[in-house]
């Protein structure tokens, strides 16, 4: 039914789907913010559920090769054999268990679309008469913001979810 295009898209510019696109809004938020002395730190995770299943869709390789997107921290599709689980941290929000989380700058587009790629190779795939890569899973991309505004001692955290 194309969520994962529509979600996902291809590469940058007119292409890309809504997590970019989503990213980048964040991106020019940010910007007006840090203008009124907030700094803000992004991470993002991405997993697919599948088969009752959750894999990390940024998990380092099983063969120990690392990439790199935009400078920030490694990572790379694989086959995740980590077990990981929905939890309710402190603050009543949910987390996964032992996912990779990679720093990110939200107004590199260049890097946004290399960790579309990345987390693109790594999903379930299987041919349908309709698709030839059809996903057969659904994703989690989400994106972990934490702001600090010293002038006005203020500390704050959120996410964005965006799923498949």
């Amino acid at each position: 039914s194309g969520k994962t295009h529509t979600m996902q898209g291809i590469g940058a510019g007119d292409m890309r789907g809504i997590i970019p696109r989503a990213v980048q809004q964040v991106a020019e938020y940010k910007l007006k913010l840090e203008e009124q002395g907030w700094e803000y730190s992004m991470q993002v995770s991405f997993v697919e559920i599948y088969c009752e299943k959750i894999r990390d869709l940024l998990k380092k390789s099983s063969n120990g090769t690392k990439k790199s997107v935009g400078g920030s921290s490694s990572m790379g599709g694989s086959n995740d054999s980590g077990e990981h689980k929905i939890l309710r941290n402190d603050y009543g929000a949910n987390e996964i268990t032992g996912v990779n989380m990679v720093s990110v700058d939200p107004a590199d587009e260049e890097a946004m679309a290399q960790l579309m790629e990345i987390a693109s190779l790594a999903r379930a795939t299987k041919k349908t008469d309709m698709n030839e890569t059809s996903s057969r899973s659904h994703s989690v991309f989400t994106l972990h913001l934490k702001a600090i505004n010293k002038k006005l001692n203020a500390h704050i955290a959120g996410q964005l979810n965006l799923c498949d």
